[in-house]
């Protein structure tokens, strides 16, 4: 189980012996807590909640410190797709004349299109 872990960067991060598993017959610790590698060391204060909760496992409670990467996901399905195309209508109109008989000007007319389709996508 180790070098699967290992092999997808991933280190256990269960601190501790406290039960997490917990039904009217026993205690147990059979919950394996996974996270990436690295995150082990900014996990701090790990404990298993005494509080009651609706499921046969209990809440463990920790605090992550120092600066974690962010991922920006953007959810298509939310894009105002009326708004984005006004926007790129409006960013290409502006644009200044441009030839694309030659390689550099081509390249110039993609980069401005290209920073016209990020731009009002961002809006």
């Amino acid at each position: 189980m180790l070098e699967i872990l290992n092999s997808l960067n991933l280190e256990i991060l269960n601190q501790g012996n406290d039960s997490i598993y917990c039904s009217a017959r026993r205690l147990e610790l059979i919950d394996i807590i996974l996270g990436s590698f690295g995150l082990l060391e900014n996990l701090k204060g790990w404990e298993v909640s005494s509080e009651p909760s609706l499921l046969d496992r209990r809440h463990f409670l920790f605090t992550l410190e120092g600066s974690l990467p962010v991922c920006l996901i953007r959810n298509l399905r939310c894009t105002n797709w009326g708004f984005f195309r006004e926007g790129v209508k409006g960013r290409l109109k502006r644009g200044p004349e441009m030839n694309m008989k030659d390689e550099g000007g081509l390249g110039l007319a993609i980069l401005f299109v290209q920073q016209a389709l990020i731009s009002a996508y961002g809006r």
